[in-house]
């Protein structure tokens, strides 16, 4: 049998709950200017297929290629690396 080449995966924040099993995350990715030599940040948002609708807007999460769900959903949701939540809890403290 052939074996399937890795999925792509990125890190990147919840900035959306758009619908019941969907979400809007933005990742930040740095590349340096071809001509300036200047590093530069890019963000791109990447809508998100989350089937169980367990993350929360602010949550780091792990999301992975995966087959077109929808028009615009190829992604899908791995796993969630910090919570909205906690985060703000230790922001409190400090």
């Amino acid at each position: 049998m052939e074996e399937r080449r890795p999925r792509k995966t990125k890190i990147g924040i919840v900035v959306k709950k758009s619908s019941d099993k969907t979400i809007c995350v933005k990742v930040q990715d740095v590349k340096t200017h071809a001509r300036f030599k200047k590093t530069i940040k890019i963000f791109k948002k990447y809508l998100v297929h989350d089937e169980l609708g367990q993350s929360v807007v602010g949550d780091n999460v792990v999301i992975a290629s995966s087959r077109p769900i929808s028009k615009l959903k190829h992604w899908r949701l791995l796993n969630i690396v910090g919570s909205a939540q906690s985060a703000s809890s230790e922001g409190e403290v400090a």
